[in-house]
């Protein structure tokens, strides 16, 4: 839900919403179910691009852009914490 509403409030179209609620999923079905790092990966590299390209006037994440933030949020998500 949370992701749904972050993607309208930028200016997503519903059926670009509907993609990253697709993406998401899977991003996150992974994560849950302790999917080797690379997977994991690039399941959000693609929900990545999703959720930034939904965005009107946005360009696509340079593959650099992406390996940066995943290689930052990735040990997050996989914290005891979350």
């Amino acid at each position: 839900m949370q992701a749904a509403s972050l993607a309208r409030a930028a200016g997503a179209t519903e059926s670009a919403v509907e993609i990253i609620l697709g993406h998401h999923a899977a991003f996150m079905t992974a994560l849950k179910e302790d999917a080797p790092d690379d997977k994991v990966m690039a399941l959000g590299r693609t929900l990545a691009v999703a959720q930034i390209t939904a965005v009107p006037g946005n360009k696509s994440p340079t593959p650099g852009d992406l390996d940066a933030l995943m290689n930052q949020t990735l040990p997050v998500l996989r914290s005891p914490w979350m």
